[in-house]
């Protein structure tokens, strides 16, 4: 129970910062809503093993902070805006949606969590991705400066 209390506080907290970052910075909704998704998950996952909250209060707010940082940072998350769902789409698609929610609902809490805890990861492994593979500027010729 106790862990159930700590973390709904982090979670208000990091709502009340999200909004904050919304209104200052314009960002994503989706953003928000996914990094506050991972705080429940977390609790969901600690409640559905039965830890106690002084034992995890440091990984809590260890993932609070990572959420509300992710939720003000200038890294790019996947939105899914450009998924068009009124043109047909291929068999395997339908068989991958299928297979999802047979995923989510033989352990709900684990494979949520983990779905969030992969998008908030996904957002800084593009901009590695993306550090990574930059071209290179082409040197100068001659004695040009």
């Amino acid at each position: 129970m106790e862990a159930v209390i700590i973390v709904s506080i982090l979670l208000y907290l990091l709502s009340a910062g999200g909004y904050l970052a919304y209104l200052f910075l314009q960002r994503n909704y989706l953003q928000r809503a996914s990094f506050s998704a991972l705080i429940a998950g977390f609790v969901w996952v600690m409640v559905e093993y039965g830890v106690a909250g002084q034992d995890i209060r440091w990984l809590a707010a260890l993932i609070a902070l990572f959420g509300g940082l992710s939720m003000v940072s200038n890294f790019r998350f996947y939105s899914g805006k450009e998924i068009n769902l009124r043109k047909s789409v291929p068999f395997f698609v339908i068989l991958l949606i299928v297979l999802a929610f047979i995923l989510v609902s033989t352990s709900p809490p684990e494979v949520l969590f983990g779905v969030f805890v992969l998008y908030g990861l996904s957002g800084y492994a593009d901009a590695l991705w993306t550090l990574l593979h930059r071209k290179k500027a082409p040197p100068l010729q001659g004695g040009e400066k």
